[in-house]
């Protein structure tokens, strides 16, 4: 039977973007990134080696500079060395929302107890970039059309 790791590996590492989207709209799909697909694999080997069940945390959709980059949601680089222990060779930036979740993860008692009951993703696993910042599917009428097949089938 495959433990809870092997299906989230599998799932983030076939991730593919759509076909088309709104010109003005770039997605980040971190997963492509051979240096991303150890560093997720890794991380769910590591907190989700087993077939426990957990209550799902879901966020919109990464940002650049956390999961849009790692490819583990709500972890920017510095939090995946720091606090998991998994050492990377992505770029050395933080961001905002991870700090804050690691916060909360440290208050909890930290990743091993906090990653045995919870599982944090988003709705739309990959970054959407419009004019160099982070976007949101839902805050344009056309995007939301074009990803709604994608969001469905996400969760």
């Amino acid at each position: 039977m495959p433990t809870f790791a092997n299906k989230a590996i599998h799932y983030f590492t076939e991730l593919k973007t759509p076909n088309r989207l709104p010109s003005s709209v770039q997605i980040l799909n971190p997963y492509a990134n051979v240096d991303v697909q150890s560093a997720v694999k890794e991380f769910y080997k590591k907190f989700y080696n087993d077939d426990k069940k957990r209550i799902y945390i879901l966020g919109i959709n990464p940002g650049r500079f956390g999961g849009g980059l790692t490819g583990i949601s709500f972890t920017d680089p510095v939090a995946l060395k720091k606090y998991c222990g998994i050492d990377n060779q992505l770029r050395n930036k933080e961001e905002l929302s991870s700090k804050f979740v690691y916060e909360v993860i440290n208050h909890f008692g930290g990743v091993n107890k906090f990653f045995s009951k919870f599982f944090l993703s988003a709705v739309y696993p990959l970054a959407l970039i419009k004019d160099g910042k982070n976007y949101n599917y839902y805050d344009d009428k056309k995007l939301l059309s074009f990803l709604k097949l994608h969001l469905i089938q996400s969760l």
